[in-house]
């Protein structure tokens, strides 16, 4: 969480416009959580349940800002953090200062608008799975079997090159059947997501596949001209573009905090009310967890060393 003077721009905004001001921000570093290895901040079921204690039973406004910086993560945790703040309020507008990618896209699609940075962006939604120790696009996987189709349906066996012979034998269908269920649900919630912003099905759909299938990488930038391009209602508004030069600098002040946990700071300011402050974050309980699971452990090599033998 922020301090509540780091969050003095927000009060301010929430204020002018009579609106919640919500940040969903990823500090941009890995943190160290054993000798040896590193994690990054990435969208969880943790989220969901942090973002629901903070806004809680608050008689909330109509309308929501959300400040929204993340490498994205599980998409269906992204599709619920989305719908819920969908059903809390009947405007939401989304800015992206930086990076909203993979799930934190399918975030921003719950928008009613828009507003990109300079440096801003979306990326494609296609889910990324482990495939022979590497991270590969679901729908790349589909089209490359619909590749093979194109080339090869009017022939024999016999008549398709080895090479290409070799790499059918070793389709796993299986395999490529959870790739075509995950695209088809990346697909899903980005429609489902667009309707409730107030899209038409039509346009809907349009986007969602644009999305999902498409021959970038997933890491590939959708800026503000591509998104314009592709459909999405962005606000370059002088006064929306005031907001995030303000809000951005919450992105620049995560980045300078020591934290040992890999988490988004979630904070939420209420018009009049000012910061909703919880009384124990679920950072502060996580690490009472870890904490108290220390101390059980330690209780078992002392009891074990002692003799003592558990039932």
């Amino acid at each position: 969480m922020f301090l509540e003077t780091e969050l003095e721009p927000l009060k301010k905004i929430a204020n002018s416009e009579s609106a919640a001001v919500v940040t969903f921000i990823a500090p941009d570093r890995s943190i160290r959580v054993t000798p040896s290895s590193y994690s990054s901040t990435s969208i969880s079921t943790n989220d969901v349940y942090r973002l629901e204690e903070a806004l809680g039973d608050s008689a909330v406004p109509d309308k929501a800002l959300l400040l929204l910086h993340s490498p994205g993560g599980n998409f269906s945790s992204s599709y619920n953090i989305a719908r819920f703040l969908r059903k809390r309020f009947k405007t939401l507008h989304v800015f992206v200062p930086y990076e909203a990618a993979s799930g934190a896209t399918i975030m921003s699609l719950a928008a009613n608008a828009i507003t990109l940075g300079d440096l801003g962006y979306l990326t494609p939604i296609d889910p990324q799975v482990r495939y022979k120790g590497e991270w590969v696009s679901s729908y790349g996987v589909i089209e490359k079997v619909a590749d093979m189709e194109r080339k090869f349906k009017k022939l024999v066996p016999d008549e398709v090159p080895v090479p290409w012979h070799q790499m059918i034998d070793r389709l796993d269908l299986i395999h490529y059947r959870e790739m075509e269920t995950l695209n088809y649900e990346a697909r899903s919630y980005a429609e489902d997501l667009l309707k409730s912003a107030g899209y038409s099905p039509e346009q809907a759909t349009d986007i969602a596949w644009k999305l999902a299938r498409n021959i970038y990488s997933h890491g590939h930038c959708f800026d503000a001209d591509a998104c314009t391009k592709m459909g999405l209602k962005l606000d370059a508004s002088a006064k929306s573009l005031g907001y995030l030069s303000e809000m951005k600098k919450l992105i620049h002040f995560a980045n300078k905090k020591n934290t040992e946990i890999p988490s988004h700071y979630i904070d939420v300011v209420l018009p009049k009310v000012g910061v909703v402050v919880l009384t124990e974050s679920v950072d502060d309980s996580l690490e009472s967890k870890a904490e108290l699971t220390s101390k059980v452990v330690r209780t078992k090599k002392l009891k074990k060393s002692k003799g003592v033998r558990r039932r």
